[in-house]
């Protein structure tokens, strides 16, 4: 897929499409027993299982050695979140949960983990995701895009990256530092949150975080939530 060893795969890609070289090419089986031949049959991917969330998806995937048919194949958890266009504010009652889901199927793969390594996530919006430690290091990788490299999805990964990590610690019931988390991550990947709308949009997802692990009531989190969104608006109209 996007790295070796990876046990979760993100994308978040809005737009695919197999003969439009501007979208991203859909490069997973998107139906429950489909496969997908990579290179000739290099490497086979079947969708075994597909579940249908509230603004995304989930498959579990198995991928293969196409030559190989005794080969043990690779169990990988897809997760695709579609309902965030470019340059757009998201809905954070589909994007809170997205992360959530997220954080805990990371947390029971390192739970299972029986030596000391640590399969990376993967987040595809231009950005891998790959962890040393107990820290995020992010580099800088090509969407599956047939032609050019395509920058308007570049800086929504960064979001999701901070935000995965701010639902640990909220689910730790300690404090946490959105903005310290967003510097650390802009000191990694350079470029990251250069957009207002970046940084905003991280800020109203930490309340929507905060609410589904209990630190806020959720109609608090709301009004916090739209009181960042308005703010953003009229900051656009100077």
């Amino acid at each position: 897929m996007h790295a070796d060893g990876c046990k979760i795969c993100v994308s978040l890609s809005n737009n695919l499409s197999e003969s439009d070289d501007n979208l991203c090419y859909p490069y997973w089986p998107t139906k429950e027993g489909e496969t997908m031949d990579i290179e000739d049959s290099r490497f086979v991917i079947e969708c075994v299982k597909k579940q249908e969330m509230k603004g995304f998806s989930i498959y579990d995937l198995k991928k293969g050695d196409g030559a190989d048919e005794g080969e043990k194949k690779r169990l990988i958890t897809f997760m695709h979140f579609d309902a965030w266009p470019p340059d757009t504010w998201p809905d954070l009652d589909l994007l809170g949960p997205f992360v959530s889901n997220l954080s805990k199927r990371e947390v029971q793969i390192m739970r299972k983990t029986t030596d000391n390594y640590i399969p990376p996530v993967v987040i595809q919006s231009h950005d891998g995701l790959g962890r040393q430690a107990i820290f995020y290091q992010i580099s800088l990788s090509v969407e599956p895009h047939r032609g050019k490299l395509n920058n308007i999805l570049l800086f929504r990964a960064p979001i999701v990256w901070v935000a995965t990590i701010l639902m640990k610690e909220i689910e730790k019931k300690e404090c946490f530092d959105v903005e310290d988390l967003a510097k650390k991550c802009a000191r990694s990947r350079p470029g990251a949150f250069y957009k207002s709308i970046n940084f905003c949009v991280l800020m109203a997802l930490a309340y929507r975080l905060a609410s589904l692990g209990g630190w806020i009531a959720l109609a608090d989190a709301r009004k916090k939530m739209k009181d960042i969104e308005d703010a953003y608006q009229e900051s656009i109209k100077k």
